[in-house]
């Protein structure tokens, strides 16, 4: 016999339903502002923001074709920023985390 499963109860459907979430204006300017100071070293090139079923995603780019150089994520408790494969920092607010990682992008480029 066939078991039946409510569309509503599937996990996919559970995670469609997670509420949205969004960078903050203040969020973006932190963002914003750390890429244009990248962009001004000659660092950075491109940057994309998504919002996904339970997070937030801010990439950056040294060139259009080629893996985020820093990807921060917002998650519903928390922030996680990856930096080249160099570890992932988590913090409760955007400038702990970028402040925990401005140092050692800073150490990156020399």
């Amino acid at each position: 016999m066939a078991q039946l499963i409510r569309l509503a109860d599937h996990p996919a459907a559970q995670n469609r339903r997670a509420r949205p979430i969004h960078f903050s204006r203040a969020e973006i300017n932190q963002l914003l502002s750390l890429y244009a100071r990248r962009v001004a070293a000659g660092e950075w090139r491109d940057y994309a923001i998504d919002c996904r079923p339970g997070m937030a995603i801010f990439a950056a780019f040294r060139g259009t074709n080629q893996r985020p150089a820093l990807t921060v994520q917002k998650l519903p408790q928390a922030f996680v920023v990856t930096a080249d494969d160099r570890g992932r920092c988590q913090a409760a607010t955007l400038g702990d985390a970028l402040a925990a990682w401005e140092p050692r992008l800073t150490l990156a480029k020399s």
